[in-house]
């Protein structure tokens, strides 16, 4: 039993760093970020600027992004990353910290239907719908106005 118990911790120490921290910026001009390492989003407001708030993932929301990464080979991804070009600039940045590393992705414009960028969709909606969820994100200021 101790033999077990030792084997899934240890295990799941390997599948959830404990370390893993990560700011995720999207958005036009990607102005909206969280940032876990400090614990705050930034939500963009158009032409109201921007507010920033207290905003803190669970321990199983991480784990469920971190995992979400993993499946998709998001630490082997390039750099940077061309997609499809928008106007105004939009996109994805990711500065994600797990094992002592550090990877740094920025994703610029929109996807294609290719299945790398399908996963990608998947992993950033997933993201978003959990910041989202969040009474911290409920209680901020709606946008105003958008950029052309």
């Amino acid at each position: 039993m101790i033999l077990i118990l030792s084997i899934v911790g240890c295990s799941d120490s390997q599948v959830y760093p404990k370390d893993f921290n990560f700011t995720f910026e999207y958005g036009s001009f990607y102005n909206n970020i969280l940032n876990t390492f400090e614990g705050t989003y930034t939500k963009d407001l158009v032409m109201n600027g921007a507010i920033t708030t207290e905003l803190n993932l669970t321990e199983k929301e991480k784990k469920q992004i971190y995992k979400l990464m993993k499946d998709i080979n998001l630490f082997n991804y390039l750099n940077e990353i061309e997609g499809l070009v928008m106007e105004p600039t939009s996109g994805y940045r990711f500065e994600i910290q797990y094992n002592g590393k550090k990877k740094i992705i920025n994703w610029k414009g929109e996807f294609t239907d290719r299945l790398r960028d399908k996963e990608f969709i998947k992993m950033t909606t997933t993201i978003i719908e959990i910041i989202q969820s969040k009474e911290a994100y409920k209680l901020l200021p709606p946008i105003q106005g958008s950029y052309e």
